[in-house]
């Protein structure tokens, strides 16, 4: 779909060019937790709805839109128009405030497999609310290319492209009889988007990509991994990515695969960046760290039985 040049008010109450806004947005970066909160509110939603709405959060850096955040919006749908509770959405912005003051509403999101021509008075209000065109997420929930697909998109407002249509179509010629306001619709574009997950993010999502790290016993299903296993893991990963570089770089010097320059040059600063450690004072500060860990370990499973015969105790004595 195309945008076509409109001219929309913003907040300030300048007439701007929404085109020319829309040009600003030139890529979207989205945290997978934004993802999962869509889907769980796609799980709540009632019997009779098809799609959830809702709000997106988070910053612009220079035309980089980066959703960080998102809460769900009630919303109705009567016949071809759809329409969302204005004062819930503040309502849900304000408490989101007090906790995030440094997120801004971006845009909105909805499901399914397109973006419908219905949400036009939805994007219209998410136009005023971000003062520039909106980035739209769409989440595909049926999974119509078998794969749960996320898009993004912007656009001019609906209601800025129907009265420029209007005046377009009038000229300057006085009309007989008063026109028919044209139905507003959605022209919306596509945008890049890829997924930017910061540390916290990514560990939580290993851990639930991991059936490793969880446990078959009842009263620990779903349990973390220990620090020590976390270690031990790591410490894997870390010889197998090892071997797998060391491999590499015996098949570039035995001719075996051509040598790539930025590979190279990521090994040599990867290298120049090891600290110079002599082997056995490193294997000394290793053991010691082992052994930190353990004592913490001990001492936390220590706290932990003192906790639970305490609380026996306790009600023996009530």
């Amino acid at each position: 779909m195309e945008t076509q040049p409109a001219q929309q008010s913003t907040k300030s109450g300048t007439v701007v060019d929404a085109t020319a806004l829309f040009a600003l947005t030139a890529k979207c970066k989205l945290h997978p937790v934004v993802v999962f909160s869509i889907l769980d509110h796609f799980s709540r939603r009632n019997e009779n709805q098809e799609r959830v709405v809702g709000t997106l959060l988070g910053v612009n850096n220079d035309g980089v839109i980066e959703i960080k955040n998102s809460y769900p919006v009630l919303h109705n749908e009567s016949g071809a128009l759809i329409g969302i509770d204005r004062e819930f959405h503040r309502s849900m912005f304000d408490l989101n405030q007090k906790a995030n003051r440094g997120e801004v509403i971006v845009g909105w999101y909805t499901t399914g497999s397109k973006v419908p021509d219905s949400a036009a008075a939805i994007h219209d209000f998410f136009w005023r609310e971000v003062g520039a065109p909106p980035v739209v997420l769409l989440v595909d929930t049926g999974l119509t290319n078998a794969k749960l697909d996320v898009s993004a998109f912007v656009g001019p407002s609906p209601s800025a492209l129907a009265a420029a249509a209007a005046a377009g179509s009038s000229g300057d010629a006085a009309p007989a009889a008063p026109a028919t306001p044209a139905k507003p619709t959605l022209s919306l574009s596509t945008v890049q988007l890829e997924f930017s997950a910061p540390k916290p993010e990514r560990l939580g999502l290993a851990a639930l990509s991991s059936t490793e790290g969880l446990r078959g016993t009842v009263g620990e299903e779903g349990a973390l991994l220990d620090d020590l296993d976390s270690v031990e893991r790591s410490m894997g990963k870390l010889i197998g990515l090892l071997d797998e570089v060391t491999a590499y770089v015996q098949r570039v010097i035995e001719g075996k695969e051509t040598p790539n320059v930025e590979v190279g040059r990521l090994l040599y600063d990867t290298l120049y960046s090891l600290p110079k450690v002599d082997a056995e004072q490193f294997e000394t500060l290793f053991s010691k760290q082992i052994q930190d860990l353990v004592m913490i370990v001990y001492l936390s499973k220590l706290t932990r039985t003192h906790l639970t015969l305490n609380e026996k105790l306790q009600s023996l004595v009530q």
